[in-house]
């Protein structure tokens, strides 16, 4: 698929999409939370596009995309936080006053995947619900397996204490 996208062949590029679009988009959403998930996928296979159109026709195709998606989502986390910050000094000025920005409601899921940070959050989404082995989670992520592992331990018991705290508030 990517041989024939990088010749310019539509169907070729037609069916790369066509195959990995759900996950890309699910890992992004993981990621970057649902608001920002369409555009870092685009932003994904652009840069893709951008890569084919060199010449590179990788082997693991998937593997490939969720490196780049890695890297957008890694890019647009930046984007955020720089732009909270900029957004924070503003508030900070005298005289101005603001308004508490409005809370969105992404679901148990959502609320407990923002618990982690970053690196964990991807090593657990590409491992435990996109179905990525050990190895390719570190290829994509550029560390080594080693690295994956200590992440999605951690990540799981931030997530259990998560959880357990949620649960707590409930019956309070």
């Amino acid at each position: 698929m990517a041989r024939a996208a990088a010749r310019g062949e539509r169907d070729g590029a037609e069916s790369l999409v066509r195959e990995t679009l759900v996950d890309v988009w699910r890992f992004c959403r993981s990621q970057v939370g649902a608001n920002d998930a369409d555009d870092t996928t685009q932003d994904t296979y652009l840069r893709a596009w951008r890569s084919l159109s060199e010449g590179a026709a990788p082997d693991d195709v998937r593997a490939w995309l969720m490196t780049i998606a890695y890297r957008a989502c890694a890019d647009c986390i930046r984007r955020a936080e720089r732009q909270r910050r900029r957004q924070d000094a503003i508030r900070a000025q005298p005289g101005e006053t603001w308004g508490a920005p409005a809370d969105e409601d992404l679901g148990l899921y959502d609320e407990l995947l923002s618990v982690l940070g970053p690196d964990r959050r991807a090593a657990f989404v590409l491992t435990q619900l996109l179905g990525y082995t050990y190895a390719e989670t570190a290829e994509i992520c550029g560390t080594g397996v080693g690295t994956v592992r200590s992440r999605i331990a951690r990540a799981r018991e931030d997530l259990i204490r998560a959880r357990q705290i949620n649960l707590r508030q409930r019956w309070v």
